[in-house]
């Protein structure tokens, strides 16, 4: 005990309890933002997948049973759709990262440096 009637080795030891409890939480919480930005991501490729898949098979129907101009065009526009899709599951994979950062960011301020790694 110091002068003051303070025991600075149980005060260090309370610190140590503290930091490793929220060195606990902060992995436990990266690890949970994690796995929902792996499963929200794996939920955008499917549901891009799928949806360009219909658009594929429908334009490849409308080529075989007549090949007008319009039809033609058609098929331009999925390959233009498939581009874009696949631009925007990149961008919504992204926004969800971002936001899941964001997030821990209000929660732990000081894993500021860690998240923009």
């Amino acid at each position: 005990m110091d002068a003051k009637g303070f025991d600075e080795t149980a005060i260090l030891k309370k610190i140590q309890e503290v930091e490793a409890e929220l060195e606990e939480t902060i992995q436990r919480a990266q690890a949970e933002t994690g796995e929902k930005v792996r499963k929200a991501k794996e939920e955008a490729d499917q549901l891009f997948r799928k949806r360009g898949e219909s658009i594929k098979a429908e334009c490849e129907r409308w080529l075989q049973n007549e090949k007008s101009e319009g039809e033609k065009e058609a098929a331009l526009i999925f390959l233009a759709a498939k581009v874009e899709a696949q631009d925007l599951r990149e961008q919504v994979g992204s926004k969800i990262e971002e936001g899941s950062k964001h997030v821990l960011r209000g929660i732990y301020p000081d894993l500021s440096e860690d998240l923009h790694k």
